[in-house]
């Protein structure tokens, strides 16, 4: 995919990286403790994009979601759907 956003401007998502992927794709990543791509950058399957945060008394963590387009709106998939196990 290629990295469509990067930054904590996304209320109470903390620091944020939007990947876009082919045929209306979109994975979020949210909570992250860094980065490590950039606005525009491709992505492959595996590649680090970055670190897990840290949520104050649970440790590390990280927060992602799925989403497909349907036209121009967004809905959320349920990742265990879709992802390899």
């Amino acid at each position: 995919g290629r990295v469509y956003y990067v930054g904590n401007v996304v209320a109470d998502q903390g620091l944020t990286v939007l990947i876009v992927h082919p045929d209306g794709w979109r994975t979020v990543y949210a909570h992250l403790g860094s980065e490590r791509v950039a606005e525009g950058q491709d992505v492959a399957a595996g590649e680090v994009i970055g670190t897990a945060g840290r949520t104050p008394g649970n440790g590390p963590s990280m927060h992602f979601q799925v989403w497909r387009m349907f036209g121009d709106e967004p809905r959320p998939v349920d990742p265990l759907t879709v992802l390899p196990r």
